[in-house]
């Protein structure tokens, strides 16, 4: 039954990291404005380099602890901290700035 619980969080997580990357990029392209590459790739650079830690620190605890599930708890940790982190992220007012337009404000002109 625990292995059929892991997975179905698993699931549930992974679910939700897909739905949120959207709202990731539109958020770095709104606080980037007319440079929002850079927010962008900033997001993306960041990203890779979590994923080469997480899969190097995960090798490490299975072999460390002799268990798949305890690098499950600090990698839940890290997921809750970055749920709180994005949870601080307030977008009010940024297309309002004097000089920033959105990439669709640009098209247009």
């Amino acid at each position: 039954m625990g292995h059929v619980a892991v997975i179905v969080c698993l699931s549930l997580a992974y679910t939700g990291i897909t739905f949120q990357q959207p709202a990731v990029f539109a958020a770095c392209a709104d606080i980037g404005g007319m440079q929002n590459g850079g927010g962008d790739g900033d997001d993306e650079y960041g990203g890779t380099g979590g994923v080469c830690v997480v899969v190097a620190g995960f090798g490490y605890f299975v072999k460390v602890t002799g268990s798949y599930e305890a690098p499950l708890v600090p990698m839940a940790v890290l997921a809750g901290a970055g749920m709180l982190l994005w949870g601080k992220v307030d977008l009010a007012g940024v297309g309002e700035r004097e000089g920033v337009m959105s990439g669709w404000e640009a098209e247009r002109d």
